[in-house]
């Protein structure tokens, strides 16, 4: 049974800031896994994960920010 088993995917490579994906086309494979913290600072973030895998054949970890229509963002790479 995988280590992940039960739990969310998370990549190996993570960017340290996330880069947009202007005219991305790829195929999503999971999601959404909506994450949202910060409400209570002031710091908001609310963003819809996928796993997707790119037109080459690579897993990304990639994001939609909240409300819906927003761009997409790389935030990481699977191994």
């Amino acid at each position: 049974m995988p280590w992940t088993a039960g739990r969310p995917a998370r990549p190996l490579w993570m960017l340290a800031e996330p880069q947009p994906l202007d005219g991305w086309e790829g195929t999503l494979v999971t999601g959404p896994e909506r994450i949202e913290t910060g409400w209570w600072d002031g710091h908001d973030v609310r963003r819809d994960y996928y796993v997707a895998l790119s037109r080459a054949g690579v897993r990304l970890w990639i994001f939609r920010e909240r409300p819906p229509g927003q761009r997409w963002f790389l935030h990481g790479v699977f191994g």
